[in-house]
């Protein structure tokens, strides 16, 4: 009999896979066998050097908006196959649990930043000191020796 877990790894890795197909595409984009709805390909004119930029532009685009469907589609499939796995209120906790999670890492990486600046700027002001001072006394010392 299957289980409702059982059916979570075969999900994933069949949204995997069509996630690898769909990044793919981007290769057939570049040549010229899956355009990009709403994106046109620029004309080229040899006599405006711009026009290079035009279509570095726009294959940049293009390449971006096809990883881009590819990894949409991995997550689909990810959040898919947990739902599949636990149903939709056990996702609905986890997800919350993640977010929280992720907003305790998000406040302590900030305090560690602030702390690092903190420091940096007292070792800052340490180091600097009164170099005026250090320039009077090696002038002295130096005429005593020269």
């Amino acid at each position: 009999m299957i289980t409702r877990p059982s059916l979570e790894k075969p999900i994933a890795l069949v949204f995997t896979l069509l996630a690898f197909w769909v990044c793919w595409q981007a290769v057939r984009f570049c040549q010229g066998n899956a355009p990009v709805p709403g994106l046109e390909e620029p004309v080229f004119d040899v006599t405006n050097p711009l026009q290079v930029f035009g279509s570095a532009y726009y294959y940049i685009i293009g390449i971006a908006v096809w990883f881009s469907a590819g990894g949409l589609t991995m997550f689909a499939g990810q959040i898919l196959s947990r739902w599949v796995a636990v149903g939709s209120q056990q996702l609905l906790v986890e997800m919350r649990q993640s977010w929280a999670e992720e907003q305790r890492l998000a406040k302590i990486a900030t305090a560690q930043r602030k702390r690092r600046e903190i420091r940096r700027k007292l070792r800052k002001e340490k180091v600097s000191g009164n170099t005026t001072g250090a320039f009077i006394v090696g002038t002295i010392l130096g005429v005593f020796f020269f």
